[in-house]
């Protein structure tokens, strides 16, 4: 933008032909000052006599730069873990009441809860092959049985752990009614027997026990019995 200040331009030439007469050592009259004067103002061009004084316009003030916000999206939930299916649990501890019984059988007793039962009436059994065997908790070291309980009211038969066993000994306590024996022989002992599943059963009345579904035995290498 430019401002016109009239009659500036020939008070300038008038203050610049002094100083030329001063720096000059020149002692002018008052008229050969104007004819000077007159002469400098006819070598402005016309249209010159103002003088365009340039003013800087003011600063544009810089644009403001706006950042939009960056959107951010919840992060998702991580999704529940899945409830572990009780079926799947109780069958883990089975495999696992298994595999310790089969390995090291004392070693179970240490891990579990171990209880003990027999067969109550095994006479009446004898007397009436027919008869319903009746399974009742006894104290440590007086069952054929061990009774493992998993946290619920389903508990899990194996054999109480002996050195040597024989088929008389199963028969002789209802072994035989609880387990399926495969690979027994009438005449032999065994070192070693092995679960290949526990039988179920439940508690009804104060010591008193219910099989619900026997189990399964695997015999080993037999010995002849002396």
């Amino acid at each position: 933008m430019e401002y016109v200040i009239p009659g500036l331009a020939v008070v300038i030439v008038v203050m610049l032909a002094v100083l030329l007469a001063n720096a000059n050592g020149l002692h002018r009259s008052g008229l050969s000052m104007r004819q000077d004067i007159d002469r400098l103002r006819r070598q402005i061009p016309p249209g010159q006599g103002q003088l365009a004084v340039a003013v800087a316009a003011p600063a544009q003030p810089a644009p403001v730069k706006y950042t939009l916000p960056v959107a951010r999206h919840p992060r998702a939930a991580e999704p529940a873990p899945s409830p572990v299916d009780p079926a799947a649990r109780r069958r883990e501890a089975v495999e696992s009441l298994v595999t310790g019984y089969n390995e090291n059988p004392q070693e179970l007793k240490r891990r579990f809860d171990v209880r003990e039962f027999t067969v109550a009436n095994m006479q009446a059994m004898g007397r009436e092959p027919g008869a319903k065997p009746v399974y009742r908790l006894v104290e440590p070291g007086q069952g054929e049985y061990w009774l493992i309980s998993l946290g619920d009211e389903i508990s899990y038969a194996v054999p109480r752990y002996k050195q040597t066993y024989n088929l008389g000994q199963f028969r002789s306590a209802g072994m035989d009614r609880v387990f399926t024996c495969r690979g027994s022989r009438v005449g032999e002992r065994y070192r070693k027997v092995e679960v290949v599943k526990p039988a179920v059963f439940v508690e009804v009345g104060r010591d008193e026990l219910e099989m619900v579904e026997p189990g399964i035995l695997e015999f080993g290498q037999g010995e002849k019995e002396v």
